[in-house]
């Protein structure tokens, strides 16, 4: 009819990859001596890929008994190149210095596909008589900074007295 049409199409692409995923430990109260404390869990995200709906869970094993009021902890969301931290208390029943903690993650990735995936986190226990030793060698040196200090002043204190009442006679 001689009537000139225009049609746009606009095509959707979704760049996306697997989720790259990881944990370690992050902070721990417990010791070779003290069995029973917390321990901290950073999961990271190093991938290009965000993640929805993330579930940290800590079974119970022969190494360790989960104290904390749930063994399921709900993150949520964790976007590429991010991390967020999941803490237990937890009591160690090996007599071992080092165990190996088994964390299960369930999440999502942007386009909703499910994945679970488990790690085997090493926890290695200091020895807290040792490190403890290191922290403790500080307070003699601080003594002794306090006392030098201190007859510093003093003497400060003595040779300005004397300055202003030999001025006070002379006037």
């Amino acid at each position: 009819l001689g009537n000139a049409k225009n049609k746009s199409d606009y095509v959707g692409v979704i760049v996306n990859g697997v989720p790259d995923i990881s944990v370690i430990v992050d902070k721990t109260e417990l010791t070779m001596q003290n069995r029973n404390g917390m321990v901290g869990l950073k999961i990271i995200n190093k991938g290009v890929s965000d993640i929805k709906f993330l579930n940290v869970i800590l079974k119970d094993s022969g190494d360790f008994e989960v104290l904390s009021n749930s063994d399921t902890t709900y993150v949520g969301n964790l976007v590429s190149d991010d991390y967020q931290t999941a803490e237990y208390r937890i009591n160690i029943q090996s007599k071992e210095n080092a165990i190996s903690i088994p964390v299960t993650l369930q999440y999502r990735d942007a386009n909703n596909r499910y994945y679970e995936k488990t790690f085997n986190v090493e926890l290695n226990l200091l020895d807290s008589k040792k490190v403890g030793a290191n922290t403790k060698g500080g307070f003699p040196w601080v003594l002794l900074i306090i006392v030098i200090l201190v007859v510093g002043g003093f003497v400060y204190y003595k040779r300005t007295h004397k300055t202003n009442k030999k001025g006070q006679f002379y006037q």
